[in-house]
């Protein structure tokens, strides 16, 4: 293996692993924010700007990435903002604002309202898009799960012949409580009908995944962008737990819009936040004492 680039869906644990492999590999290890497709640049919402997997050269480069259940990975997108901006981060609210009022919006919004401009268009035929190039080929060579990520990483160390050495703690961790809270019966089938090909190339539904295949690679999955469907599901993987939707939070404004919440977004405060992702992200040098952080 000469280059390790991570496709880097949001809300996968991707600053968690990319902690761990940059600690592991260095300048070998490549991840260029929320990843888009390879070879054609699709509209993506890349905090530092858009991300080109054609600019690494390909032929160098083991592939992985990490998928996480789609009824837990849509929560978790509500929950911390994404694709649009979330209220904790808008300096104003009357300039940026954050369209959903509830958990049951934003899946209304995503799965049943065709005519509603949502950011990202590519999104609502896969939340797993991003795997796929132009052609529909499957372009990662592993794919580990966030529901058992330590062990996937595990496994990938051993069969790349590197140490990677998760961190102690879990980063930005959004939430503690279960999506089945977030669920209704009726969202349950909104979400299936919208992401039925996800659920099942990936081997998910409706409860917790208590499989052990952490690490793997489905070789023969294609997708098809214009249509939004799968070919060459291997249908072999684990089942799951059950679990039972009971919509308990699914009304909830889960978002905060005080003043107190807008002001750690602004002044210093913001650039104090935003140096410090950069140096997190790049170890860059500090503007008040010129040294380099690692």
């Amino acid at each position: 293996m000469d280059l390790l680039y991570f496709i880097h869906i949001p809300k996968t644990a991707g600053t968690y692993v990319t902690t761990a492999m940059a600690e592991a590999l260095g300048s070998r290890f490549i991840r260029e924010g929320h990843t888009v497709p390879p070879c054609t640049l699709r509209p993506w919402t890349e905090r530092f700007g858009p991300a080109h997997f054609s600019s690494v050269p390909q032929d160098r480069c083991t592939v992985f990435t990490v998928v996480r259940n789609p009824f837990d990975l849509l929560v978790s997108m509500y929950s911390f903002g994404f694709p649009y901006w979330a209220p904790r981060y808008a300096r104003q609210r009357q300039h940026l604002e954050w369209p959903f009022r509830s958990f049951r919006e934003f899946v209304y919004k995503l799965c049943q309202w065709e005519d509603y401009p949502w950011i990202v268009p590519a999104q609502r035929k896969s939340l797993f898009f991003q795997l796929f190039d132009d052609s529909g080929a499957f372009l990662p060579d592993h794919v580990l799960r966030q529901e058992s990520l330590e062990s996937g990483l595990s496994k990938l160390s051993e069969a790349l012949g590197i140490d990677i050495r998760p961190p102690q703690k879990p980063i930005n961790v959004s939430r503690s409580d279960h999506f089945s809270d977030y669920y209704d019966k009726e969202m349950v089938d909104l979400v299936t009908r919208r992401f039925g090909g996800d659920l099942e190339a990936f081997g998910y539904h409706f409860g917790d995944y208590c499989g052990n295949d952490s690490l793997f690679c489905p070789q023969d999955l294609r997708f098809d962008h214009v249509t939004g469907t799968y070919a060459g599901i291997s249908g072999m993987f684990q089942t799951h737990g059950s679990a039972t939707p009971s919509g308990r939070l699914a009304d909830v404004d889960m978002h905060p819009w005080g003043d107190e919440i807008l002001s750690r977004y602004t002044g210093q405060a913001l650039i104090a936040e935003l140096w410090s992702r950069l140096r997190r992200r790049y170890g860059t040098a500090s503007p008040s004492t010129g040294k380099t952080h690692g």
